[in-house]
C-alpha cells in the first residue's frame, strides 16, 4: 500500500464512481461526527452511517467533486478519532 510524504498509508479510489463504503470496528451508538479535509460534513446529504460496527458511506456524487490528489477522511467518535487517507487520481469534475 502506498504512503505519502508523512508515512501515512492511503488507498487509491478505482474511478468506478462507486460510494465509498468505510468499516471501522467501532459501534455506530459511540460515532458523532465525519470530517473531509478538515471540513464537517452533513450525515444523510454527503455520507451515511449505518450499524455493523461503523459503516460510513460516502455518497458517489460527493466524491465526484473531489479533486485529483490525497484526501483525509476524519471520523469522531466519543473516545477516538479515526483518520483515513485516499489519493484522488481521476481530473476533477467540479
Amino acid at each position: 500500500m502506498p504512503t505519502d510524504e508523512n508515512g501515512r498509508y492511503y488507498f487509491v479510489l478505482d474511478g468506478s464512481g462507486a460510494p465509498l463504503e468505510l468499516r471501522i470496528d467501532i459501534p455506530l451508538a459511540d460515532y458523532e461526527e465525519f470530517y473531509f479535509d478538515g471540513g464537517l460534513w452533513a450525515q444523510d446529504e454527503d455520507y451515511g452511517a449505518r450499524s455493523g460496527s461503523t459503516v460510513l458511506t460516502v455518497a458517489a456524487a460527493r466524491l465526484e467533486r473531489c479533486e485529483a490528489g490525497l484526501h483525509t477522511i476524519r471520523a469522531r467518535f466519543l473516545a477516538e478519532t479515526v483518520e483515513i487517507v485516499f489519493r484522488e487520481d481521476l481530473p476533477s469534475h467540479s
